[in-house]
């Protein structure tokens, strides 16, 4: 045994820092490009304030439009889209801005305007267009924020532009699931015509609509099962 103790603990030491290098470089991979404080960058205050006059300094200034925030790794596009300002994600988008840039959990500007509900911006970086097939940390589409709220206009955009329906986040929820869960009639209708699959099963085993019924929406139930 005691050979064996005797390297074992080199060995385990040099695993571990075996693990830490793996992780920084996947890290690095993830998180390339360059990141700053907010406020040495005019373009984060312009997207957050859709001023046109502050946008039209940003635009002067020469900054780099698509620099990360060094907090969030958020890049102005992204604050852009969580506070809804079209005109500013429009400029943005102009100066080149990256739609497909992902924060710190793996979020595009796509799915952040998705998640809160923020359409018109939305209706721009699907047009732009931002790539649907991104998922977040969590495995999560943006197809997904969107049939969860509820805002059937940006669903309905996805689809013509052959957004995963069918795509499962790690738990196997779809967003048919998710949008069975809270209820969404509409976008519920909108993901089955347009061919999204009804048969998928979660981890526990539960379809939409298992969901449906389990959570009272009976509404959404029938339109699943075809009654």
């Amino acid at each position: 045994m005691e050979p064996l103790m005797k390297y074992s603990r080199p060995i385990c030491a040099t695993f571990t820092l075996a693990l830490m290098f793996l992780g920084g470089c996947n890290q690095g991979a993830r998180f390339s490009g360059t990141s700053v404080e907010a406020g040495t960058n005019p373009w984060f205050a312009a997207a957050s304030s859709n001023d046109a006059s502050t946008l039209s300094a940003a635009e002067s200034s020469g900054a780099d439009v698509n620099v990360h925030e060094r907090r969030d790794y958020n890049t102005p596009l992204h604050l852009a889209a969580a506070a809804g300002n079209d005109a500013a994600a429009k400029v943005l988008l102009a100066k080149g801005a990256l739609p497909d840039a992902t924060d710190e959990d793996g979020r595009t500007p796509l799915m952040i305007a998705c998640h809160r509900s923020k359409s018109a911006v939305a209706l721009t970086l699907i047009a732009a267009p931002a790539n649907q097939d991104v998922r977040d940390r969590q495995g999560q589409t943006a197809l997904m924020f969107a049939a969860k709220n509820g805002t059937t206009e940006v669903v309905r955009a996805m689809i013509a532009r052959r957004a995963p329906k069918d795509a499962q986040r790690d738990d196997g929820w779809t967003a048919l699931h998710l949008a069975a869960r809270e209820g969404q009639i509409d976008v519920v209708r909108a993901l089955r015509d347009a061919g999204a699959n009804t048969s998928l099963r979660d981890r526990r085993g539960r379809t939409a609509a298992d969901v449906a019924t389990a959570t009272g929406k009976t509404e959404v139930a029938r339109a699943l099962s075809g009654s």
